[in-house]
């Protein structure tokens, strides 16, 4: 059983109990639980990747400094190759000094 299946156990197991108690309501619909279940069923680094799969900057979003700014994707060209790095959003708007 996969970590996210392991929590939406806990959390229909948690849900019941509570309902039996009558202590809270639902806070949501049926559908809509279902829905985000179906989309947590998908394995994580899937889900990522579908949304990364769609820019040449592979590690968008990914990347964070010691100071917690983004890494933002740039790249140069060397003769015919194109080489694509990240820099930190920090060295881009302060400089290195």
């Amino acid at each position: 059983m996969s970590p996210a299946e392991r929590l939406a156990e806990i959390g229909r197991t948690l849900t019941a109990c509570l309902i039996r108690m009558r202590v809270h309501q639902r806070l949501i619909d049926q559908r809509t639980w279902e829905q985000v279940q179906s989309i947590l069923q998908k394995k994580p680094r899937l889900r990522a990747s579908n949304k990364r799969a769609k820019t040449p900057a592979q590690l968008k979003g990914l990347l964070f400094g010691p100071e917690g700014a983004a890494f933002s994707p740039t790249h140069r060209r060397k003769g015919d190759g194109l080489h694509r790095y990240d820099v930190s959003q920090t060295v881009l708007k302060h400089g290195t000094g």
